[in-house]
């Protein structure tokens, strides 16, 4: 079923532990990407969850209703990756995860990125391109699930 919600109609929220809106989005990150995977959601504590900005876009007035999320890390060669942007299913195919990749980006922008990467799945590789991204790498298989994906960078203009 297919719910609709107009990008316009949601709000953006910069979260963290202790954010009733993070523990939501690390559970829509579960349920997206490893909840079948043994390990479960000892994988979102990765290396870089801890350090990473989160967003996410909720309904207007209900921040603890997460539509969709991702998260972005500055690293110390001005260089910012984006890495885990989802969308809960019945809301997908409604631009928010345009609206996500678009406040991520903006976000490395004003923190003096030159550069934006992120390993897209090979199915998801036209979305990011119509959004100016490039493949940059080959395409390899996720050490964490296997499914494939290819680097892709976007340079930011200064």
């Amino acid at each position: 079923m297919s719910r609709t919600v107009p990008k316009a109609d949601t709000e953006a929220h910069w979260v963290g532990p202790g954010d009733v809106a993070y523990e939501r989005l690390r559970d829509l990150r579960h349920r997206l990407f490893f909840a079948e995977l043994v390990e479960g959601r000892s994988l979102l504590d990765d290396g870089s969850e801890a350090r990473a900005h989160h967003l996410v876009l909720t309904p207007p007035g209900r921040p603890s209703e997460v539509l969709a999320g991702g998260r972005g890390l500055r690293s110390h060669d001005r260089t910012y990756t984006i890495s885990q942007m989802v969308v809960e299913p019945e809301y997908q195919g409604q631009g928010l995860g345009g609206r996500v990749l678009e406040l991520l980006v903006d976000r490395a922008a004003r923190h003096g990125a030159q550069r934006v990467v992120l390993a897209a799945r090979v199915t998801a590789v036209g979305f990011y391109e119509a959004a100016g991204f490039s493949v940059c790498g080959d395409e390899f298989a996720s050490a964490t699930t296997g499914v494939p994906h290819v680097e892709m960078e976007l340079r930011l203009k200064r």
